[in-house]
């Protein structure tokens, strides 16, 4: 019989509530109430493979040295879509399976991709499944493109030609839930997978079909299986519900460790879920406590990978916290502040580059097009690169739009063909900043060989 237990974040958050937002790093004690992290998700798997570190290590150095290639060749203007997908499943099954057979066919089909750079083909909706994501082979991973492709027709007013038949496993509100359930729970140690990324993959898709309305009428129109229907919404909406842990406010994977169910504290799924729902979710003092508790913390259970921060998570970060703000004391909320002051001035100094791109996230960010998405998604949603001030202080640096006009420049040389470039631009955009101004036009032409000052300098 397993036995539920918590997770170490509660006992944080309690002190983080406790003293406030800026409590220190205190920790439970792991022995008496283990923390779902990273180390100890590895250690289940080479509870069912022994030889998995050795084994995962030595494909990962090769992996490495295709990923730096490839992110060489997208800043370079080729997008290499079929690429981007085979790498972006590879490192999932190093890091949470241990398909080594898979794994190396991944490798070995990755290294012959790259010296094709003619890849559109891995763009187009798949005839017989309606799916996109051609040249991924897990089910889950193909929800990802088809989402995103549903969003441009949807954009645009115009249907997809071929039905989603695809997602017949998620077609009815059962369907939809007891697949939930069903990868909600791991036992790694057991089977030797780790079913995290699939759970979200899941549960996300079906957050864009629910909240979105347009998406949710798109799919209806195409494809009727797939049924859409109140039943459907309120289905979902239940199992989020119920899954969330009181406890940390947070969502994440269950996992069986030893005859008790530890329940994680992840960043990626807490985030979307707030997102999605606009906020309105239960918990936002437990929430927040947890966001902050988890500060040091190993991506997905915190905010780093590798121990640095990134525009990715410090973004997701931010979301969360504009949404949970008026949560917050005054005396929190300036708390706060000199968190997120610190946090972006890292972030920003660590990857954004004199030309105005961000700097991919070796083995974390999937394209080089991706890195851009979200390093302007960060600047726009944190108040840097947007004409009226941010939810968390009434200023912003001057300076600001000389930088953000740059960035606004180095994407239109990108390669326009890539989605994310497109979905940067646009929020860029929306941000408000006056490009044709004599300041920034004058920055523009300055010499950005070097990194400028002003970048997220004291004044913020």
């Amino acid at each position: 019989m397993v036995r539920c237990c918590r997770l170490a974040v509660p006992a944080l958050t309690a002190l983080v509530l406790a003293a406030g937002a800026d409590a220190g790093p205190a920790r439970a004690d792991p022995a008496a109430d283990p923390a779902v992290t990273r180390a100890l998700i590895e250690r289940q798997l080479v509870r069912n493979d022994p030889l998995y570190l050795e084994r995962r290590d030595e494909r990962l150095g090769r992996l490495t040295l295709l990923a730096a290639r490839l992110h060489e060749l997208q800043e370079r203007g080729h997008s290499l879509p079929c690429s981007a997908q085979i790498l972006n499943e590879a490192r999932w099954l190093l890091k949470a399976t241990g398909n080594w057979g898979q794994v190396d066919k991944d490798i070995f089909v990755l290294r012959t991709t790259l010296l094709d750079p003619d890849q559109g083909f891995a763009l187009d909706q798949q005839p017989h499944d309606g799916s996109w994501g051609t040249c991924y082979d897990a089910w889950f991973k193909k929800l990802d493109p088809t989402v995103n492709a549903l969003n441009h027709f949807a954009a645009v007013d115009l249907t997809p030609p071929y039905p989603l038949r695809f997602l017949e496993p998620i077609a009815t509100a059962d369907d939809l839930v007891a697949t939930l359930e069903k990868l909600r729970v791991n036992d790694v140690a057991a089977t030797g997978v780790d079913r995290r990324d699939e759970l979200g993959a899941t549960a996300a898709f079906a957050a864009e079909l629910v909240f979105k309305h347009d998406l949710g009428d798109l799919v209806r129109r195409t494809t009727p299986e797939v049924r859409l229907d109140g039943a459907y919404a309120a289905g979902f909406e239940r199992f989020l519900d119920d899954w969330q842990d009181p406890e940390t406010g947070y969502w994440g994977a269950w996992y069986e460790v030893d005859g008790r169910l530890l329940k994680a504290a992840d960043l990626s799924f807490t985030y979307h879920v707030v997102a999605y729902r606009d906020g309105k979710v239960s918990h936002w003092r437990q929430i927040l406590a947890t966001t902050l508790a988890i500060r040091d913390g190993e991506y997905p259970y915190g905010w780093r990978f590798r121990g640095e921060d990134n525009t990715h998570n410090a973004y997701d970060v931010v979301r969360i916290l504009e949404l949970g703000w008026p949560y917050l004391r005054p005396d929190e909320q300036d708390r706060w502040r000199a968190v997120l002051k610190d946090l972006l001035r890292k972030v920003v100094a660590a990857t954004l580059l004199p030309d105005g791109s961000f700097a991919p996230v070796t083995g974390f960010d999937r394209s080089f097009a991706d890195a851009q998405y979200y390093g302007v998604s960060l600047l726009v949603k944190s108040g840097y690169c947007s004409a009226a001030p941010p939810f968390w202080t009434a200023t912003r640096p001057q300076p600001a739009a000389a930088t953000c006009c740059r960035i606004a420049d180095r994407l239109a040389r990108a390669d326009q063909k890539a989605k994310a470039i497109g979905a940067a631009r646009r929020r860029l955009a929306k941000g408000g900043i006056d490009c044709s101004t004599p300041a920034a036009t004058a920055a523009l032409a300055q010499d950005w060989s070097s990194p400028s000052p002003d970048w997220f300098g004291d004044d913020w």
